[in-house]
C-alpha cells in the first residue's frame, strides 16, 4: 500500500477518491480475474457478460478504498500528529465492515504462520490494522527521508511493531507446539478427506455416465482407505456437482451407509435436503452418517452464494430469474450445528465459502465445536489460483479459534491445517486429480481470546473514529460562531 499512500499525499477529496478506486480495482481484479470463468461455466454467459459481472464485483469491493481516499483528502492525515493510526483505523473499518466476500491484503500471509498469530486476539481487523499501519509508517519514512527531516521516531515505531508481531507469533507457536507434544491421545483426531474429482455436467441436475462412474469409484476408494487405516476417526466427502439427496434411503443407495457399516467409522457427506411444505424448500446441506449406519446430525448451509445458489430480491424483481436462468433456488439454513463423533471431538461443518465468514465458525464453537470441516467444490473456476485463494481466506479460522481445519474439496485445493495456522506438510491436494489424504490433528481444549471478544477491536476502532469526528466538530462550533460575529464575514 506504500505507493498508494504516497500518491494520496496532498490529494484533494475527488482525486483521493479516484486513486482509492483505482487501487482497489487493481488489487481485487488482479486477485479474482478468474471469477469471470466461473460465471461463464455456471451461467453459460458469453465472455463479455461474464467479464462485466466480474468487473462489477471488483468495483463493489473497491468502493471502501475509494471512500478512504476521499476521506484522506478531507482530513489530510499525513499532516496530523496521530495521522498514521487514525488513517489505518479508518481504512480498517471501511474494508472490514463492508465486503460481500471478506478478503483483503492480509490473506497473502496465509503461509506465514509467524505473522498471523495476532488473529487469535482481534481477528482479521487487527491484522489488517497492523499491516496498514506498517505501510503508512513506511510511506512516512520515505517522505521524511526525501525531505531530510528527522524520521527516527518512525523507525522506532516500525521496529517495535515488528518485534511485537514476531514475538507474539513465536510465543503462541511455541506454546501450542508444546501443548500438542504433550497432549493425550483423546485430544487428537485422524481424518480422511476424499477428493473424487467429479467433472462438471452440462447442468447441475444431469447425472452423466462419466460422473456416476467416477462417483462409484470414489465411494469404493473411501471404503478401501477406511479399511486399511484402522486409526481413522472420521471420513469426509466434499460438496459435489451431483444432487445426492440427504435421505437415509438415498445414502444407502449411493453406497455411503454400507461403507460406514463395514468400517465402523462415521462419514460426513455433502447432500441436497428437501424440506416439507406445499412448496418444497431445497437446502445445500451436509450430513453425518454415524458409525452404526444411521443418519445423524444434518446441517443446512446458512450463507448462500448470490446469483448462484439464490437470487437476491427475486420476489421484488421477477425479471432476474429470466436473466439468471441457471441460478439455483436454495433456501437459507438458520441454525449452527455441531456433529459429535465421540471422545469430546465435535465437528463444525461449513459448506463452500461460508468458512470465509468468521461468525459462522464462532456460532459452532459456542455449541462446543472444536474441529472445522469445510466442504468445497471450486471446479467451476478452472485451473488457476481460485481454490488456493479461497483456501487462504478460510485458513484464518484455525488461528482465530485455535481449532484444526480440514478442507475437503471435489477438485482441489484440499488441505489440513493445524490450530497454529500451519499447513500440514503433504496435505495439499492437486487440482483436478483424484486424491485421498489422511492426517492426524491436535485438538486444543481451550479457545482463543478472539472467541470470547469477537470483533471488539474493530468496533473499538469505529468508536474511536466517531469520537474523534465528534470532538473535531465540537471544536469548530466556537470558531464558526466567532466568524459570524465579525461584520462582513460570511
Amino acid at each position: 500500500m506504500v505507493p498508494w499512500f504516497l500518491a494520496l499525499r496532498g490529494a484533494a477529496p475527488g482525486t483521493g477518491f479516484l486513486l482509492g478506486l483505482l487501487y482497489g480495482l487493481a488489487g481485487w481484479f488482479s486477485s479474482i480475474w478468474w471469477l469471470a470463468g466461473g460465471v461463464e461455466n455456471w451461467f453459460h454467459y458469453g465472455a463479455v457478460a461474464s467479464w462485466l459481472i466480474a468487473f462489477s464485483f471488483c468495483v463493489y469491493h473497491a468502493a471502501a478504498y475509494a471512500v478512504f481516499g476521499f476521506l484522506h483528502g478531507v482530513f489530510q492525515w499525513p499532516d496530523k500528529r496521530f495521522g498514521a493510526p487514525a488513517a489505518s483505523a479508518c481504512l480498517t473499518v471501511l474494508v472490514c465492515l463492508s465486503p460481500a466476500v471478506p478478503g483483503n491484503i492480509t490473506h497473502s500471509l496465509y503461509n506465514q504462520p509467524l505473522f498471523i498469530q495476532l488473529l487469535d486476539l482481534g481477528g482479521v481487523s487487527l491484522l489488517f490494522f497492523v499491516i496498514a499501519l506498517v505501510n503508512w509508517l513506511s510511506a512516512d519514512l520515505i517522505r521524511w527521508k526525501l525531505r531530510k527531516e528527522k524520521f527516527i521516531p518512525v523507525v522506532i515505531s516500525l521496529v517495535l511493531i515488528f518485534a511485537f508481531v514476531c514475538g507474539y507469533g513465536k510465543f503462541r507457536l511455541d506454546e501450542l507446539n508444546a501443548m500438542e507434544k504433550n497432549a493425550p491421545g483423546e485430544h487428537t483426531v485422524r481424518i480422511a478427506a476424499v477428493q473424487p474429482n467429479l467433472p462438471l455436467g452440462p447442468d447441475y441436475h444431469d447425472r452423466s455416465r462419466t460422473q456416476m462412474g467416477i462417483f462409484k469409484s470414489a465411494v469404493a476408494r473411501t471404503r478401501e482407505i477406511m479399511l486399511q487405516d484402522k486409526q481413522i476417526d472420521l471420513a469426509v466427502w466434499p460438496e459435489i456437482p451431483l444432487p445426492v439427496g440427504c435421505q437415509c434411503g438415498i445414502q444407502k443407495q449411493a453406497g455411503f451407509v454400507d461403507v460406514v457399516r463395514q468400517t465402523g467409522r462415521p462419514l460426513i457427506i455433502g447432500c441436497q435436503e428437501t424440506g416439507p411444505g406445499k412448496k418444497p424448500l431445497f437446502f445445500n446441506a451436509a450430513m453425518l452418517i454415524e458409525k452404526d449406519g444411521g443418519c445423524g446430525a444434518g446441517y443446512r448451509k446458512r450463507i448462500l452464494v448470490p446469483f448462484s445458489e439464490y437470487l437476491p430480491y427475486e420476489r421484488e424483481f421477477s425479471f432476474l430469474r429470466r436473466i439468471f436462468k441457471r441460478g439455483a433456488s436454495y433456501s437459507r439454513g438458520t441454525d449452527a450445528v455441531v456433529m459429535d463423533i465421540g471422545r469430546g471431538r465435535r465437528i463444525i461443518p461449513s459448506i463452500c465459502y461460508e468458512a470465509t465468514f468468521s461468525h459462522t465458525i464462532r456460532d459452532g464453537a459456542r455449541l462446543g465445536g472444536n474441529i472445522i470441516v469445510n466442504m468445497v467444490d471450486d471446479a467451476w473456476f478452472g485451473e488457476n489460483d481460485a481454490s488456493l485463494i479461497h483456501m487462504s481466506l478460510a485458513l484464518f479460522r484455525s488461528v482465530e479459534y485455535r481449532m484444526p481445519y480440514v478442507r475437503a474439496t471435489n477438485s482441489g485445493v484440499g488441505v489440513f491445517v493445524r490450530a497454529t495456522g500451519e499447513i500440514v506438510p503433504g496435505s495439499i491436494t492437486p487440482l483436478f486429480k483424484t486424491a485421498a489424504t489422511i492426517h492426524t490433528l491436535y485438538v486444543p481444549q481451550k479457545r482463543s481470546p478472539y472467541f470470547h471478544l469477537g470483533d471488539a477491536f474493530l468496533y473499538f476502532l469505529l468508536f474511536g473514529l466517531l469520537t474523534g469526528l465528534a470532538v473535531r466538530m465540537l471544536r469548530r462550533i466556537p470558531a464558526l460562531s466567532r466568524r459570524k460575529a465579525i461584520p462582513g464575514k460570511q
